[in-house]
């Protein structure tokens, strides 16, 4: 971190013996400005209390100062790996990363645990023949919907199959959406219908695919029709689940509480809002205006009472992304700096809201955060060559990895770009 102290070189002269080695005039003056500052500064720490003044002992210390802004980090530079574990290139780190990359001919699942120098891959798919595919949050089971509309569950790297029951199956079947719930391992949910009778709603299904006595849950979406599928599952968690709509005067998304009631209904637009992410506490982040100049971002509590202002974000601000740490304790924000091809990554403290890190991102874009799972590295993924792939499939990708207690990053290549990013013990 930059060190913003001023330091008195050792060697320093105030005599007169020292304009003497420097000679010229202007070299005196600034030898003699020096004196005078260090002078009154050493006449301010060293004074006594004026005569007859009692000495405070034990009083209540006044109020703190308010927090300085933390130092801009500079963006950090790629390290080559060379066969060393991530572990020793990211000292502390021993979380495995899952990512899903995407190629041109189709999908990769790579595992990359901290005692291995590069990620692993564990499945391989063309882009034909499925869609809604993601791996859930421990990077060990996979999702994906097949034209047919048979959602299928299996395990990554051996394939096994998820044993559903005949109850399960039938609420499988006619399935479009499917999300896994962003902080518990093997916990799916999708949307699918379970009738095609007119008049019959979308229904928000959820299951843990993990246990072997989990109950299957059906939440119906009462204004949502089947018929119309107007409707898709975007993030599902403790704090509900996010909807996007489609109808005839545009898009949208809707939030739900843990429960199915529906909590918010945002347009999406000029004139509307966009989820951006989790905070703390169950609650949602949220842009209001998107593509206008005025435009600021809020959080949402759980119970979709009131806006709160965003921990760590001067009003006008708005993010492109926003994610509380598992313990709740920091916030990573992505401030929306994508118009200037440029990013700047932040973190907070959750509570007070002062800036713990700040990191320039000025040639890249930064596209996906993650958190480690104890809290102390917040793991992003940025576009090096943003602008010469803003409309295709970026090149260069790296994922950088924050360390909030040494204050210090490291950047390394990840093969293809990765809409899907997890990190899990």
């Amino acid at each position: 971190m930059p060190d913003d102290r001023v330091t008195i070189d050792p060697e320093f002269s105030s005599s007169s013996s020292a304009a003497g080695v420097y000679g010229e005039r202007s070299y005196r003056w600034i030898g003699f400005a020096a004196l005078v500052v260090v002078a009154a500064a050493l006449s301010w720490l060293l004074r006594s209390p004026e005569s007859g003044a009692p000495v405070a002992v034990g009083d209540a210390p006044a109020s703190p100062p308010s927090p300085e802004p933390a130092s801009v980090i500079p963006a950090p530079q790629r390290h080559r790996v060379g066969g060393m574990p991530l572990t020793d290139v990211v000292p502390g780190f021993a979380d495995t990363l899952t990512t899903l990359t995407w190629r041109n001919d189709g999908v990769d699942v790579l595992r990359w645990r901290a005692s291995q120098p590069v990620p692993e891959t564990m499945l391989s798919l063309d882009h034909e023949g499925g869609w809604n595919r993601d791996v859930d949050e421990s990077g060990r089971w996979w999702v994906e919907i097949r034209r047919d509309e048979a959602l299928t569950v299996h395990a990554v790297g051996d394939g096994t199959a998820w044993a559903a029951s005949p109850l399960q199956l039938d609420a499988m079947r006619g399935a479009w959406s499917a999300a896994w719930h962003d902080t518990r391992p093997g916990r799916l949910a999708w949307l699918a219908c379970p009738g095609r009778a007119a008049g019959s709603f979308s229904t928000l299904y959820s299951i843990d695919v993990i246990s072997e006595t989990a109950e299957l849950r059906a939440l119906p979406l009462v204004d949502f029709t089947c018929q119309d599928r107007t409707v898709s599952l975007a993030r599902w968690g403790d704090w509900g689940a996010l909807l996007h709509t489609t109808d005839e005067s545009g898009s949208g998304q809707a939030l739900l509480d843990p429960g199915g009631t529906h909590v918010a209904m945002r347009r999406i637009g000029p004139e509307g809002e966009w989820f951006v992410g989790v905070g703390p506490d169950g609650a949602t982040v949220w842009t209001e205006g998107l593509g206008r100049s005025q435009s600021s971002s809020f959080l949402l509590p759980a119970d979709g009472a009131e806006r709160r202002p965003v921990p760590g974000l001067a009003d006008r601000d708005r993010l492109e992304s926003a994610q509380a740490s598992p313990d709740g304790s920091k916030l990573a924000l992505v401030p929306d700096l994508v118009a200037n091809f440029g990013s700047e990554v932040r973190i907070v403290d959750a509570d007070s809201g002062v800036t713990l890190a700040q990191i320039a991102e000025p040639e890249s874009w930064v596209a996906r955060i993650v958190w480690s799972t104890d809290s102390r590295f917040l793991i992003y993924e940025r576009w090096p060559d943003v602008k010469l792939n803003w409309a295709g499939v970026p090149r260069d990708v790296e994922l950088v990895f924050f360390d909030t207690e040494a204050e210090s990053a490291v950047a390394v290549s990840l093969p293809g770009y990765a809409p899907i990013l997890r990190s899990a013990g």
